[in-house]
């Protein structure tokens, strides 16, 4: 088995010997940085599988080094220890906040540093390993999802072309229009399924380039409350179930950009109409917390159980044996796509009762 390489950033010489000797006794390769610039160099070239880090160092100190290293795409996902002598719990908060994944002060044993790095270790494979079954998954699932999505409605499409095509006597207007309906819907289901792909695609390449570029985020929507409405209004009239949805949004400006919140609401709106029954509410409202605003997209429906809310991914739709659905899935996940560049995205149901998508967003102005 291939040994782990821990990297100590302490500018105690005495210190790092004992931490090294620590770890090479349990077969680890300790690799050393006397200062938070060495130490950041180091991490760069080597790629460790741990960082251990001192915190009171001159010049650069270790939530420097934390913070440098968390901006650095190859470097940021190492499991990161703090070490030091500070044992106030401001300053442990501090350094837990940060995201960092453990804080061990002095003095220390061998039994903690190595419990510490081995379970931090441990921690980081065993996500790696649920990353490359989630992607073996959404490969299967873009597989099968895929080629259904499109030859199904395709298939009815030529289907019904080729019977107005051979047919010999006369048709009546009312067969021609059930034939076009047909034909339409297929088309529609065919342009939906592309339409999205395309959409998501999109998205998954253009914040990988929006992280590099910030001005993204500052983007405002004003007044969201007439867009919500109208979107709302003009999906559940498409579903004639006008008297089943009600919208009450404070109408705060958020920050996102106008086109993202019209492709979320129109996206999980379709879900909230989609799996409900006609006669059962779908309310949207929000609520103002400080400089947060939350919108929660409210429907009585089927609901989704915690188990596949944690399994929220693309091209993924749950009991699809059980209950007949179109579409590749990807409406969810592409409205969660675009609030969490912007905010935060959540989900609560009841299975066979409420299900609620929670939206927050920094609140631009505030108006009462």
């Amino acid at each position: 088995m291939k040994a782990h390489r821990v990297l100590i950033i302490e500018d105690n010489a005495i210190i790092c010997r004992q931490l090294q000797e620590i770890l090479e006794f349990e077969g680890f390769i300790a690799s050393i940085a006397m200062n938070g610039k060495k130490g950041i160099e180091l991490a760069k070239s080597t790629i460790p599988n741990c960082i251990i880090c001192d915190i009171m160092m001159p010049e650069i100190n270790g939530y420097q080094v934390f913070d440098k290293l968390k901006n650095i795409e190859k470097t940021k996902n190492i499991p990161f220890i703090f070490i030091t002598a500070k044992t106030l719990q401001e300053d442990i908060r501090n350094g837990m906040n940060r995201g960092a994944d453990d804080y061990i002060t002095k003095p220390f044993t061998a039994k903690q540093i190595i419990y510490s790095v081995k379970t931090r270790i441990s921690k980081k494979e065993k996500q790696q390993e649920q990353y490359f079954k989630d992607i073996n998954s959404f490969q299967k699932n873009i597989s099968h999802a895929i080629p259904h999505e499109l030859l199904t409605p395709l298939n009815s499409i030529l289907n019904y072309a080729m019977l107005i095509q051979n047919m010999e006597k006369r048709i009546s207007q009312e067969k021609i229009k059930s034939y076009g309906s047909s034909i339409y819907e297929s088309g529609k289901r065919l342009y939906d399924t592309i339409r999205k792909y395309i959409l998501y695609t999109k998205l998954e390449s253009q914040f990988l380039l929006f992280t590099k570029n910030q001005n993204l985020k500052q983007s405002i929507t004003i007044n969201p409350e007439k867009i919500i409405s109208r979107i709302g209004k003009n999906i559940a009239t498409r579903y004639k179930r006008h008297d089943d949805f009600t919208c009450q949004i404070i109408n705060n400006d958020i920050n996102i950009l106008q086109e993202h919140l019209e492709i979320v609401m129109a996206e999980l709106i379709e879900n909230a109409f989609k799996f409900s029954v006609k006669g059962n509410a779908i309310n949207i409202y929000s609520k103002r917390n400080d400089k947060k605003t939350t919108i929660i997209i409210e429907n009585y429906g089927k609901g989704i159980s915690q188990e596949n809310i944690n399994k929220i991914m693309a091209f993924k739709q749950f009991d699809r044996e059980i209950s007949e659905q179109q579409g590749l899935g990807l409406g969810l996940i592409i409205a969660k796509t675009i609030v969490e560049f912007y905010g935060n995205f959540s989900i609560e149901s009841t299975e066979n009762k409420v299900v609620k998508i929670i939206l927050n967003f920094e609140t631009t102005n505030l108006k009462s």
